[in-house]
């Protein structure tokens, strides 16, 4: 994995993006709320994805790596605490689950918020607070 200094990161993730906006479309970001189209994603960010039918899991991402338009994830893996009939939250360990490290595309929410999209659904930005999340025996 190529590995950059940290002032390089951050030349990286400074600049506008400079093509044609997923979000609005616009060519070179020329768009009112410029702010909105910056790169934020950080080394060692964690990001969560909230998923399931009848059930809800939680999968926790690393950051492991940034290239100009992608980060590069691997799954932590996940302490569950239950504090009720098959539901309790769930808080990221510092360990990786096995499995390869994924390569996704920064995207943005209209308000600015970054995703990424997944096999099922897109991830937030963990907020540091436990998630909610319940199973089937």
């Amino acid at each position: 994995m190529e590995t950059i200094t940290e002032q390089q990161e951050q030349e990286v993730f400074d600049i506008v993006l400079k093509e044609p906006c997923s979000d609005c479309g616009c060519n070179y970001c020329i768009c009112e709320d410029v702010k909105k189209h910056k790169r934020k994603v950080k080394f060692g960010d964690v990001f969560y994805n909230s998923w399931g039918h009848g059930q809800t899991n939680i999968d926790f991402y690393k950051v492991v790596g940034i290239t100009p338009k992608s980060v590069k994830i691997r799954q932590l893996k996940t302490i569950t605490t239950g504090d009720g009939f098959m539901c309790g939250d769930c808080v990221p360990t510092d360990d990786f689950k096995s499995g390869d490290v994924q390569t996704k595309r920064i995207m943005h929410m209209e308000d600015g918020e970054l995703y990424l999209r997944l096999e099922y659904g897109w991830t937030s930005l963990w907020d540091g607070k436990p998630k909610r999340c319940s199973w089937y025996a």
